[in-house]
């Protein structure tokens, strides 16, 4: 279980920004809770006024999704494009003196990881849920990601 002092740390970090949710895995213990802010918008409450913490075990941590989306460019070629499935810091190879798990002009198939985001010193895999050839890395090594942020942009081949 993760211990409610944890929790109330998360929630004073997070106090005063956008996040209206955000959910915790704990890979001890395979427990899971999410934290919402209740009637986030023009007047937000305090994040810890909206804290909802479920008193039952969650089913065991699934691997990180990455969401794919589709635009379509001048030449009208279509894109997809790999989002963070959260919040974190983006690191594009496994060690600082690696290389990195994808570069531009690379064919990536659907399952490989193509980037780690750290949150909570936890280190995610982000497994491409489309393949392709990667047209552009959107963001630099070590760059804060937010949720739903464009990763990567593949073109189908």
């Amino acid at each position: 279980m993760i211990p409610k002092s944890k929790i109330k740390e998360i929630i004073d970090l997070i106090e005063g920004t956008d996040i209206s949710e955000i959910e915790i895995t704990s890979d001890k213990d395979t427990n899971k809770i999410r934290i919402s802010r209740l009637n986030h918008g023009a007047n937000p409450l305090p994040f810890s006024e909206g804290l909802r913490v479920p008193q039952t075990a969650a089913p065991a941590p699934q691997p990180a999704q990455v969401a794919e989306g589709s635009a379509e460019k001048s030449d009208s070629t279509p894109e997809l494009l790999v989002k963070a499935p959260l919040v974190g810091t983006y690191y594009a190879s496994p060690k600082p003196d690696a290389p990195p798990f994808v570069k531009v002009g690379d064919i990536i198939d659907v399952g490989q990881t193509v980037c780690l985001i750290e949150a909570m010193k936890i280190f995610n895999e982000i497994e491409s849920e489309v393949a392709g050839k990667v047209v552009r890395i959107m963001l630099e090594n070590e760059a804060p990601v937010e949720y739903g942020q464009t990763l990567l942009v593949v073109e189908p081949v």
